[in-house]
């Protein structure tokens, strides 16, 4: 005898009510296959593949909605109005950048004699007026902005001191103290402190990012056809080999694709300009610190690999920071697969970018010429393709070497922290304390570092262990462990 399923209700990421009606209770066979299946994820947009029946509800009181047979959908009107929200956004983003393209190519060069070079004129002959104005006015917002965001929550007030600590941290172990330039460090600062803003202070920029990081889970899950296809319906029985590492192809071949269209060339060419401008470093490094926001280590040693043997020790200390303090493409899209908030990751990433070169300008300062200096703009490079196919084929061969890395070091960090642990809890028992662990010791240590970056005390042990995790070992080991808390 078949017996109705209830039905059951979820809370879904936009704060609508799917009501899920499973259809008919399966027999023990049917349930057998069944819990094959891997389970929550499927679920995309409150669909899932098995499910008979779906009703969204967004009344007030959180009931259901009137119970329909068969298989239909209802969908409130602002699904619709978010889909078409979403659809506009892509729209307007294309049109500016093709009709950016165009005014650049047919009327940059007489703009720039017309408007730019004036402007820069004026600029540069009263710019000691144009310096200390922009500077005062600046400091006063941040001011303002600092004491209406704290004046509810005092505590947050620890992390704006943390801020000074870590930079007299790093003033107090920095190659030339008395070399410092402090403008880039100022305005790496001001440009972390105006994304926060945008970012985490404005609805419209809070919920781009969200809705770019539900966009991007959805993206991700899409490797999942090929995954099934290559290693079986069973593959997610080994979920690291058999989706973490082939996203890392899937990401290598959707960055080819999109420098291959000259995508990626436009956003990362501008980006670094806005660095350059504002902080006033060299060109190569301003371009290295914006293909961080996006690529890997090895995607923009490429992009930059023809100045490469023109940079500076204090530039080379530039890139390698910015590589260190952003996600790259692979490393974002593996976390996402490790179920942690894409929206996060990607705030992340874009805000440490100017705080890197910040960071960086204090440990090294620059105390050479560089060639690369003088050098105005640096282009991104990577292989050039002959089609969209080339593309794919050619950026997922290229991403082979970082997917066999990835995989190599979850084998060799997982196992010596665990031959490390099983040392350490020996150690320990022999003066009565067995629970000696690598990860207890990295939480005690970076304890006070958590709390000067304005963690709540009670979290302040888990995040140090993440901290030391990250540091000591590596990044993905760290997301392992922060997906499961």
């Amino acid at each position: 005898m078949v017996e109705k399923a209830p039905i059951e209700q979820l809370e879904m990421m936009d704060g609508l009510s799917y009501v899920v009606d499973v259809g008919t209770q399966l027999s023990e066979n049917q349930m057998e296959k069944e819990e094959e299946k891997p389970a929550p994820y499927q679920i995309v947009n409150g669909i899932d593949e098995g499910v008979s029946k779906i009703t969204i509800n967004e009344d007030d009181d959180g009931e259901a909605g009137e119970d329909t047979n068969g298989d239909d959908i209802e969908f409130p009107d602002n699904c619709f109005s978010r889909n078409a929200i979403a659809l506009f956004s892509m729209t307007v983003f294309v049109v500016m950048c093709v009709t950016y393209v165009y005014i650049r190519d047919k009327f940059g060069h007489r703009i720039n004699e017309v408007m730019c070079k004036p402007i820069t004129k004026f600029c540069n002959k009263h710019w000691n007026i144009i310096r200390w104005a922009s500077a005062i006015v600046t400091l006063a917002l941040i001011v303002v902005w600092i004491i209406v965001d704290t004046s509810k929550n005092p505590a947050n007030m620890m992390s704006f001191v943390g801020l000074f600590v870590i930079l007299l941290f790093c003033f107090l172990f920095a190659k030339y103290p008395d070399k410092i330039r402090w403008r880039p460090v100022i305005w790496g600062l001001v440009l972390q402190v105006i994304l926060a803003l945008l970012i985490l202070r404005t609805w419209w920029g809070f919920s781009a990012f969200r809705f770019l990081g539900e966009q991007m889970t959805i993206f991700v899950d899409y490797v999942e056809a090929g995954c099934e296809f290559v290693f079986g319906k069973l593959w997610y029985n080994h979920y690291v080999a058999f989706k973490i590492l082939p996203l890392v192809l899937y990401f290598g071949s959707v960055i080819a694709v999109l420098y291959h269209i000259g995508l990626i060339q436009l956003v990362i060419a501008k980006l670094a300009w806005i660095l350059q401008f504002t902080m006033h470093t060299s060109a190569s490094e301003s371009l290295a610190t914006a293909c961080a926001m996006f690529l890997s280590m090895a995607e923009t040693q490429l992009m930059i690999g023809p100045y490469l043997s023109d940079l500076s020790m204090s530039e080379l200390h530039a890139v390698a920071t910015a590589g260190y303090s952003t996600i790259a493409g692979s490393v974002l899209a593996s976390g996402i697969a490790f179920g942690i908030n894409p929206s996060y990751m990607i705030t992340a990433s874009v805000m440490s970018a100017p705080a890197a070169l910040a960071i960086s300008k204090i440990f090294y300062p620059e105390v050479e010429k560089s060639p690369a200096k003088s050098r105005k703009t640096a282009k991104p490079r990577l292989p050039e393709y002959q089609n969209a196919i080339d593309a794919i084929a050619g950026g997922a061969m290229a991403a082979v070497p970082i997917a066999v890395n990835i995989g190599g070091t979850f084998i060799v960090f997982l196992a010596l922290l665990e031959f490390l642990n099983a040392f350490l809890s020996w150690a320990g028992g022999m003066v009565g304390y067995p629970a000696l662990s690598f990860e207890l010791i990295c939480a005690w240590v970076f304890m006070p570092i958590a709390y000067l970056m304005g963690v709540d005390w009670e979290d302040c042990f888990l995040v140090g262990e993440l901290i030391g995790m990250k540091i000591v070992t590596s990044v993905l080991v760290s997301y392992r462990k922060l997906a499961v808390i």
